[in-house]
């Protein structure tokens, strides 16, 4: 990362923290929204590590996302988000 990006996050940083906001506007704390256990958005994800249709891993700022279940499907894949379908039955933290 280059010195002048680092810069721009500290002091986005800063500004979150002292105008009490959440933490994820940063866009470094990976934020995970399950709906019923059909669907998950996650977002500020860091890439996809592992794909299989009964495992997903997913890097995230504080180690590896594994998201367990039958039949997922990555309906929606970008830099800043990912939306998951399928029946969902665990999400751990490695």
């Amino acid at each position: 990362m280059s010195k002048k990006k680092k810069g721009t996050l500290r002091i986005t940083s800063r500004i979150i923290e002292s105008l009490d906001l959440p933490e994820e506007l940063s866009g470094q704390v990976v934020k995970i929204t399950m709906l019923g256990k059909a669907h998950m958005l996650v977002e500020n994800h860091g890439g996809i590590y592992e794909f299989f249709e009964h495992n997903i891993r997913l890097k995230g700022d504080s180690g590896i996302i594994s998201i367990s279940g039958s039949s997922l499907v990555l309906l929606e894949i970008n830099p800043e988000r990912l939306y998951i379908s399928g029946c969902i039955n665990s999400v751990e933290l490695e």
